[in-house]
């Protein structure tokens, strides 16, 4: 399974969020943004885009967080520069999510001010019981 979320005006210097499942504003506080998971669920794969490239020198770093402000340290990438605009990782190892655990996606600006743009990311799932 995929959840999908959109982080409209992303910020162009230092953090933020935006929630799964839906296409809203990033906002610079997660719990604003998180949602909960409703089973015990496993997340392998994350996919992320953005309708403009970061700019010289510039990254945008999107990682998955779990369990409300635990950032994944499987589930990251990085965009960087002035052509690319999207970034996937498969990581060796998934990460478990408990049930009722509140998930978001965080985005960090580095390397100075980015472009203006908006951020796609698609995360993939197994739910691991009902």
């Amino acid at each position: 399974s995929q959840m999908v979320g959109t982080g409209t005006a992303l910020a162009l210097t230092g953090t933020d969020y935006f929630t799964l499942n839906t296409r809203a504003a990033a906002n610079a506080t997660e719990t604003l943004v998180n949602m909960a998971v409703p089973a015990a669920t496993t997340y392998f794969a994350m996919a992320c885009g953005i309708s403009a490239p970061p700019g010289s020198g510039v990254t945008r770093t999107f990682t998955f967080e779990k369990a409300a402000a635990t950032p994944s340290t499987n589930l990251t990438c990085a965009i960087t520069g002035t052509s690319a605009t999207s970034c996937t990782v498969f990581p060796a190892a998934a990460d478990a999510v408990a049930a009722t655990a509140k998930v978001a996606m965080k985005e960090v600006v580095s390397g100075g001010t980015a472009a203006a743009a908006e951020g796609t990311c698609t995360v993939f799932f197994n739910t691991d019981a009902f």
